[in-house]
């Protein structure tokens, strides 16, 4: 079970490699992935560049304009040059709990929930 769609994850690890670059630094991404990541690219004065759909696609655009990230929201595929060109669950999970806070109670008395940053 999921506790975040893919496309706010992909979205979270965006915006957590923005905060680190200067302006103009560009995201690659494909053609299904939400507007979101046109409001984050945005909000960093980052280029957006879509690619068709594929990861193939994507990380060969990625390389083309050395993006600082890309992927594909649709299935969460987080691709960060620095690691490597191919999709990395690690990433995406890595920037998640890096921008989520946790919360002291959840719901129910279960253990600790994640609040949802964006």
């Amino acid at each position: 079970m999921s506790l975040l769609e893919e496309d706010y994850t992909f979205g979270i690890a965006v915006d957590q490699v923005l905060a680190t670059q200067k302006p103009g630094a560009t995201v690659v991404t494909n053609w299904s992935t939400s507007h979101m990541l046109q409001d984050i690219a945005s909000a960093h004065h980052a280029n957006l560049r879509r690619a068709p759909t594929g990861e193939v696609y994507t990380a060969t655009e990625a390389a083309h304009y050395s993006a600082a990230i890309a992927g594909e929201g649709s299935c969460a595929g987080v691709i960060d040059p620095r690691v490597g060109m191919g999709r990395d669950v690690l990433r995406s999970d890595l920037a998640y709990s890096g921008r989520a806070g946790l919360q002291d109670k959840a719901p129910h008395g279960g253990g600790g929930g994640i609040a949802p940053v964006l």
